[in-house]
C-alpha cells in the first residue's frame, strides 16, 4: 500500500498461515459486518489506522538498524510490557503494523536518527464499546505450540 516501510514482508506466508490470516481477516470483516467484496468499505476500515482508530495518543517502536532481528524481539517484549501496563492501568491498546508504512512521515515531524528502523506503532486510549474491541481471534491450542521431543 505505498509508502516506503523500513521494513518489508519479502516473504510470503507459507499456505498454512496465510489460512489462519484469512480466517482472521474475515472475523473482522464478519464483526464489523463489511462484505468481502465490498473494497471500498474494507480499505476505509484500513485507514482508519492513520486516525488510530479514534484514540488520543498514538506510539511508534523504532529499533536500531544494527541490532538485527534481536533488537526487534527486544522491541515486542517492551511493547508487550508497555501494553500491560496500559492495561493494568484501565487503558486499551492495538499494536499497529500497518503504523509502519510511511517512516518518512513520521521522520519528518519527529528527530529520529536515520540510525533507527520504524517497526510499527501502538494506539492507546480508553476502550470503547466498538464491536471490533469485543472480537477475539481464533488461538492455537496449547498442543500445537509445544515442540515435541523426538522419538529417539
Amino acid at each position: 500500500m505505498g509508502g516506503n516501510p523500513d521494513f518489508t514482508h519479502q516473504n510470503p506466508y507459507p499456505d498454512v498461515l496465510l489460512q489462519r490470516s484469512q480466517r482472521v481477516g474475515k472475523g473482522i470483516y464478519d464483526t464489523l459486518q463489511i462484505d468481502r467484496t465490498d473494497s471500498k468499505a474494507r480499505f476505509d476500515f484500513l485507514e482508519r489506522n492513520y486516525e488510530f482508530f479514534g484514540a488520543p495518543t498514538a506510539l511508534f517502536f523504532f529499533t536500531h538498524r544494527g541490532l538485527d532481528q534481536f533488537g526487534t524481539l527486544d522491541l515486542g517484549l517492551y511493547m508487550e510490557a508497555t501494553m500491560l501496563a496500559a492495561t493494568a492501568s484501565g487503558l486499551g491498546t492495538c499494536a499497529q503494523g500497518y503504523l509502519g508504512n510511511y517512516p518518512d512521515i513520521i521522520r519528518e515531524e519527529f528527530e529520529v536518527s536515520d540510525d533507527y528502523a520504524l517497526v510499527c506503532g501502538m494506539s492507546i486510549g480508553y476502550p470503547s464499546d466498538h464491536a471490533i474491541n469485543s472480537w477475539q481471534a481464533e488461538r492455537l491450542a496449547l498442543e500445537e505450540l509445544l515442540i515435541k521431543p523426538s522419538a529417539d
